[in-house]
């Protein structure tokens, strides 16, 4: 740990937080900072938002702060803005029965303990208060030295421990919420800590209660773990407590991790051997890392094979890319990954892009001792280009680029040469549909490929100018 207060940055976030505690102190309340923040915080690390717990109602946090909003009053909780910065302000409560896995039926108000002990995990169940001042050099959490961290329920030792332990019993805990389950997994990888043993064994063995949790809730985890640089040890936690199969609904057979020993199950397995390509795959674009690193577990636990193709590659309509059309060898997975983490009609398509893609670009059908280069590399100019235009195309070749380093570079370095090329790799199409029936061609049948055609000739330097690419589209409906 070794955090300090004084040493702890002032965040906007962090003082916004710190005025309500401060307001609610001098109403006479008792508040805390809580829960993520906290553990962030005695982690020496600065949390993006801090929650606040207090013992005043929700309707007397409406009537203290001038800015507040409902976004749960029923379960204590309120949104308190102060200058620019909203923060979560729950009062302290006990919880009831969770009959539908997510939500308790009732609540109670109650007090710190009692909150402590309804939370998820112990590291997250610790409150600070951030304006009473620890003794001089000590470090937040030292249990004998200051009076700034509140533990009721152990989180201080298994934070210096390093370990993830469920408040109380953990197949209550779960059967509560169970995705609980994979918020584990996803906190375990992203800290480096272990599981406690009782915890992961509780996981393992329900394991398939996930299967009543709603999807778009499950899809949300999973979106959080492969965004992060922590997803192939989120990946390997998820293997390692018996959790792939259940999230993505395979119906193909599982690859099962090890048999643990008593508690070796603690501890996740190796994600460098387990998942190679999540384990180095490094996207470029930020928008486009879900779809790239989804690819990338899909393959590594062999839902997508690696010598998947397809026949045509996504190309781009002219220089504006179009989406792949679904091909058959994608269409089970892409069918079953939707429904098994809620996918967008969006994330779909990229998915399903990113895949094909892939395949084109790692598709090898001949002798490899005769020609060790990948089917792209041999192919046509004009085939190079419109791949390379494809917007998810650099998407697919981080894939690549994490399955065959020696593969990847090959292709940027074609790439390299093509953009060298007159034309470059995606220049705007200098004959149009617009132009060619103005010059008396009929659309038909033949129209666009007679238009595709023309682009494949300017993507290949064979004309430079309007006038040659309608005289040459003529010659393509003549003939």
């Amino acid at each position: 740990m070794g955090a300090q207060p004084t040493t702890i940055p002032h965040t906007e976030s962090r003082d916004a937080a710190k005025t309500i505690v401060r307001t609610l102190r001098d109403r006479g309340h008792i508040a805390y900072f809580a829960g993520g923040c906290v553990r962030d915080e005695l982690l020496g690390l600065v949390p993006t938002d801090y929650d606040v717990a207090t013992d005043a109602t929700p309707q007397r946090i409406g009537a203290l702060f001038p800015r507040t909003a409902e976004v749960g009053a029923s379960f204590g909780v309120m949104l308190v803005k102060i200058g620019r910065v909203v923060v979560e302000v729950a009062t302290f409560r006990a919880d009831g029965t969770y009959s539908d896995r997510r939500r308790p039926d009732s609540i109670r108000f109650s007090d710190p303990i009692e909150d402590a002990r309804r939370r998820d995990f112990t590291v997250n169940a610790l409150f600070l208060d951030p304006i009473a001042a620890p003794a001089t050099g000590a470090p937040v959490g030292a249990p004998t030295a200051t009076p700034a961290v509140i533990d009721h329920v152990g989180g201080v030792d298994d934070l210096r421990r390093r370990v993830l332990r469920a408040v109380g019993d953990p197949d209550a805990r779960l059967a509560e919420d169970h995705l609980r389950a994979l918020r584990a997994a996803r906190l375990a990888a992203k800290l480096g800590f272990d599981i406690d043993p009782s915890t992961a064994s509780a996981i393992r063995r329900h394991a398939r209660d996930l299967d009543g949790v709603s999807r778009e809730r499950i899809g949300d985890e999973v979106r959080r773990m492969l965004s992060h640089p922590s997803r192939a040890r989120a990946a390997a936690w998820l293997r390692t407590l018996g959790l792939e199969g259940p999230i993505l609904q395979s119906t193909a057979p599982p690859v099962v991790a090890p048999a643990p020993t008593t508690d070796d199950h603690s501890r996740a397995g190796d994600p460098a051997s387990w998942f190679p390509t999540l384990a180095q795959i490094q996207p470029t674009d930020a928008m486009a890392v879900f779809p790239a690193c989804l690819a990338a577990w899909l393959l590594d636990t062999g839902n997508v094979t690696a010598n998947t193709t397809t026949a045509t590659p996504p190309l781009p309509e002219g220089a504006s890319p179009r989406p792949a059309k679904p091909v058959a060898p994608y269409a089970a997975i892409l069918t079953q990954v939707r429904g098994a983490l809620c996918l967008s009609n969006d994330e779909r398509d990229d998915l399903r892009d990113v895949l094909v893609l892939r395949g084109v670009l790692e598709r090898h059908t001949t002798d490899a001792s005769t020609d060790t280069r990948s089917d792209w590399l041999r192919s046509s100019v004009a085939q190079q280009k419109r791949t390379a235009a494809h917007r998810l195309f650099e998407t697919a070749l981080a894939v690549v680029a994490a399955r065959s380093p020696d593969l990847a570079l090959a292709i940027r370095a074609r790439v390299r040469e093509l953009a060298a090329t007159p034309s470059g790799v995606s220049p705007e199409p200098l004959v149009t549909g617009d132009l060619l029936i103005a010059a008396g061609l009929q659309p038909g049948p033949r129209f666009k490929r007679i238009l595709d055609a023309v682009y494949d000739a300017q993507l290949e330097d064979a004309f430079s100018d309007v006038a040659s690419g309608i005289a040459l589209a003529r010659r393509l409906a003549a003939g």
